[in-house]
């Protein structure tokens, strides 16, 4: 589900009863701290909330993030680690940043879309 669609959830659900439901994957636009506690108070502690970040070249999702309600206290839901078999890397001119340093998210990998290579029109 996209978080606008959870925030829907928030305003017309009355008493969610999801009792086999174990894992939510949301991902398509930037999912809030506010809407993940809010979502995960709607549905119980021991529903795993995902939040699942890919551009459309990357098959959709290229990394994935468990949220904590312990440790996500920031504005926005991080976007994590890489899934098997890609990578990611922050960039500024084409060099690597370091921890902390603002850059360009590039990703790398099986899920990279090869239409891509060696095309500038296609890349733009």
């Amino acid at each position: 589900l996209t978080p606008s669609h959870l925030k829907m959830l928030e305003t017309y659900a009355d008493g969610v009863d999801v009792p086999n439901l174990e894992t939510l994957i949301v991902g398509g636009e930037e999912f809030t701290t506010d809407t993940a506690r809010k979502t995960q108070k709607l549905l119980g502690d021991s529903v795993k909330i995902h939040n699942e970040y890919g551009p459309t070249e990357t098959t959709v999702g290229c990394c994935d993030y468990v949220y904590s309600s312990e440790k996500d206290k920031g504005l926005s839901v991080g976007i994590g680690r890489p899934i098997a078999n890609m990578q990611l890397y922050i960039l500024n001119e084409m060099e690597l940043c370091g921890i902390g340093i603002p850059g360009e998210l590039c990703i790398a990998g099986d899920g990279v879309a090869k239409g891509y290579l060696n095309q500038p029109e296609l890349t733009a």
